[in-house]
């Protein structure tokens, strides 16, 4: 039994594709491979740096808890000082692991406000391809009166 095979209507009536207008229809062989290592490798250094934004995002957050803490002990006992204060925070930030100085630590009581700011960066990056992330803390809270 014989059978007629006819061509199919295609883009380039029926001939080969152009290897240079369509290279990823050509099947060539390890393609696929080298795709999917491709994606592999991409989602592996997104969690690498997810992971470091992570890690800093907490220690973010632990400080920012310690810096309102203060923040409100110096609101609610002035007599505490502007100096303890610091300290407390330099301490937390020790702990941390931040390397923060006591120059970006800016701590004072105005008339009837306390008021705290602290900056520091942290590196984010893969080897020499780093970045310095910013991190800006500032609280402020009234003094009770006496």
């Amino acid at each position: 039994m014989l059978e007629a095979v006819g061509l199919q209507a295609t883009e380039n009536g029926g001939r080969p594709p152009d290897k240079r207008a369509y290279p990823w229809r050509l099947g060539v062989e390890g393609q696929g491979r080298t795709r999917t290592l491709l994606i592999l490798l991409l989602l592996a250094m997104a969690v690498y740096l997810g992971n470091q934004l992570v890690a800093a995002y907490i220690n973010y957050v632990a400080l920012r808890d310690t810096v309102q803490f203060v923040v409100r002990d110096i609101a609610l006992r002035p007599r505490r000082g502007v100096a303890e204060g610091k300290e407390r925070i330099l301490a937390m930030a020790d702990e941390l692991q931040i390397d923060l100085s006591e120059r970006q630590v800016f701590l004072t009581i105005d008339e009837d406000v306390v008021v705290a700011r602290v900056r520091w960066e942290e590196p984010i990056g893969w080897g020499q391809y780093t970045f310095p992330f910013p991190f800006e803390i500032e609280e402020r809270y009234f003094v009770l009166p006496r």
